[in-house]
């Protein structure tokens, strides 16, 4: 008991030790008397970042719980997001190479470097991108690769900053292909544990060498593949809710396009690209959630880079992801100069639910007879449905933006050829070729009798 009162009272003092030094008594309170100091100390720190000094407010000190000082120049994520520069209310960035700035409402750089200060944060975006580009483009034509500088080519011209020209006819060289990093914004890493937030630097980018890994997976998959003209290239984006048979759609896509024309993009292939996953697989069924975030991100990169290199795409995902996402993957089609064809396949819910069972034996005894190193996993039922609901809302609400849209039915016997029930797209809602099947496509809703097949056969939707 007294050794433990001895340490209690020895922790007290460096606390206190430890407070003083930031112009805190015991108890939290700001001491006045140090507070000029902290100024000081602060101040000759900003002047080093060409940032204005804190505001001497004494009111206006930010202080925390743990009785820690803080003025917010440290960007997102800070404690404190606005402060004033000038009595003007401000909210402090950081650029990639950590230096800070600070924003006024209308979006103007009223304080950081000198080269920023006075223009629209939109005009120091661009300008950042522009000098980047200049740099890459000038280190891939000094002979270094390509490959490794981080950013795409565009298909349709130099606007966006080429390291290489696509040359169309000519198969893609290793040493030609070019990719951006993937972004880890477009990874969910704030949530539960996933691989996305394990290989993040402390400014919250991939790791240089998990960069590199991603960069490796999507030279594997663009390496030999054969650019085609501006004009001819196609963008085929799948979408059908567990066991609908979606795979039979992406076989019929790349089976219409060019001989080694089209890079398919699956999120779930990609995950059996990073390394690890296998190893995970082998041990946990919770492998595929843990590594979703960054496959999903990485499928993104290799889109972006399949379309900056000229390629034919098909995206083989699930189609039941949100409005935003899916015309975002739209509208890069359009903007690299390719047809966007959204091809989807729909299936009776009761036996899409009988398939993923058999598909699931099936997994089961394939991993007992040890021809697979992945456990398989059985997608629960209220998943199955809830999937399906979101594949018909997302579909109807964008089936207008593709320049072509077809909608089948695999309700046939197994092997049979899928049926075409409804079209679509270039500004066209879905249509109706079969009624009935289309009606039962749309009663799988999350929102059950929100679509109507009006007299024209066209779906309309009732808010």
């Amino acid at each position: 008991m007294q050794n433990d009162r001895k340490k209690i009272l020895e922790y007290k003092k460096r606390r206190d030790a430890r407070l003083a030094k930031r112009g805190l008594s015991g108890d939290g309170e700001v001491r006045t008397d140090s507070v000029d100091a902290f100024y000081n100390r602060r101040n000759k720190r900003l002047a080093k970042r060409n940032l204005p000094e804190i505001n001497r407010d004494f009111n206006k000190l930010p202080i925390d719980k743990r009785g820690e000082m803080w003025y917010n120049n440290s960007g997102a994520g800070s404690r404190f997001d606005a402060d004033q520069v000038n009595g003007e209310d401000v909210q402090w960035r950081t650029t990639k190479n950590g230096k800070h700035f600070a924003l006024n409402e209308e979006g103007e750089v009223v304080a950081g470097p000198n080269a920023m200060t006075g223009k629209n944060i939109k005009e120091v975006k661009a300008e950042a991108k522009k000098n980047a580009e200049s740099k890459k483009s000038s280190s891939g034509s000094s002979g270094s690769s390509g490959a490794s500088a981080g950013v795409g080519s565009t298909a349709s011209g130099a606007k966006q900053g080429k390291t290489s020209p696509v040359k169309v006819g000519t198969p893609l060289s290793r040493e030609s292909i070019s990719s951006k990093p993937v972004n880890a914004d477009d990874c969910r890493t704030e949530t539960k544990p996933n691989s996305a937030k394990k290989y993040l630097d402390k400014n919250g980018n991939f790791t240089r060498e998990r960069q590199e890994v991603h960069r490796e997976i999507i030279r594997d998959k663009l390496e030999g593949k054969i650019p085609q003209p501006e004009g001819q290239r196609v963008v085929t984006i799948l979408g059908g809710g567990p066991a609908s048979g979606k795979s039979r759609l992406r076989k019929m896509a790349e089976k219409a396009l060019p001989e080694n024309s089209c890079v398919g993009i699956d999120p779930d292939e990609m995950k059996a690209a990073l390394p690890g996953y296998e190893d995970m697989a082998s041990k946990s069924t919770k492998a595929a959630g843990y590594y979703h975030e960054e496959s999903s991100g990485l499928a993104k990169s290799l889109y972006s880079a399949t379309l900056d290199s000229g390629l034919n795409a098909v995206y083989d995902g699930t189609g039941d992801g949100s409005v935003k996402s899916l015309k975002k993957k739209i509208d890069q089609a359009h903007a690299a100069g390719c047809r966007a064809v959204g091809s989807y396949m729909t299936l009776d819910i009761e036996e899409a639910l009988k398939r993923n069972q058999g598909r699931y034996e099936h997994a089961k005894a394939e991993y007992e007879a040890g021809r697979s190193k992945v456990p398989p996993r059985l997608v629960a039922e209220d998943e199955v449905r809830k999937i399906h609901g979101a594949v018909t809302d997302t579909s109807v609400a964008c089936a207008q933006y593709f320049d072509e849209f077809s909608l089948y039915d695999n309700s046939g016997p197994m092997g049979s050829e899928p049926v075409l029930i409804a079209t679509g797209g270039g500004g066209k809602p879905i249509t109706a070729v079969d009624k009935d099947k289309l009606r039962a496509f749309l009663d799988k809703s999350r929102t059950p009798g929100r679509y109507v097949i009006n007299d024209k056969g066209e779906v309309e939707i009732h808010d």
